[in-house]
């Protein structure tokens, strides 16, 4: 597959559930994942992203799903956020930051 053949379309969504297909006829397995936006996706036939699909890091919070021209995954990433300073009351009423 050629570099333009995984240039399909890119979205974050969180990961609602997903359903075991068959496995390819290599052994892997595949699955059709649901994501808490509507969309629905297949996982590319003999990759490691479908192992990918069951870890739990990539159930907890928005994920980064990128797919191929015909709209199957191929990376799944948690989406890390990086959190903001937080405003911290000190003994005089004056507020800090971390």
């Amino acid at each position: 597959m050629t570099e333009t053949e995984y240039d399909g379309p890119e979205f974050t969504a969180a990961i609602e559930s997903f359903d075991r297909l068959t496995n390819t006829e290599n052994g892997n397995p595949r699955f059709r994942v649901h994501f808490d936006d509507g969309r629905v996706a297949e996982t590319r036939p003999d990759t490691a992203e479908a192992y990918g699909i069951e870890n739990a890091e990539n159930r907890v919070g928005p994920v980064r799903v990128r797919t191929d021209v015909e709209g199957h995954i191929w990376s799944v990433e948690p989406v890390q956020y990086h959190a903001r300073p937080v405003a911290q009351a000190t003994r005089r009423g004056r507020v800090a930051s971390r």
